[in-house]
């Protein structure tokens, strides 16, 4: 890949559009290197593939989600009886 490619990803609109920097890291050395650099100046740094980067755009509180997954508890709770 390349920068080009890379900053067309999916992954990495979201976190522009909530203003986070961007480290396109395309050479092949690069995720080698990212596996035992976690931070950088202060900075954390995710893999925007990453479950920690979609949690950082999803914006619900527990409450959100506990009243969004309770029809499925109720299921789940009338099945097991």
């Amino acid at each position: 890949r390349n920068r080009r490619d890379a900053s067309r990803s999916p992954y990495i609109e979201g976190l522009k559009r909530e203003g986070y920097e961007i480290l396109y890291m395309v050479d092949p050395v690069d995720e080698y290197a990212v596996q035992f650099l976690k931070e950088y100046q202060g900075k954390e740094l995710l893999s925007c593939m990453s479950m920690e980067a979609a949690r950082l755009l999803d914006h619900r509180t527990d409450d959100d989600l506990k009243a969004e997954l309770a029809p499925v508890r109720k299921r789940i709770q009338a099945a097991l009886g």
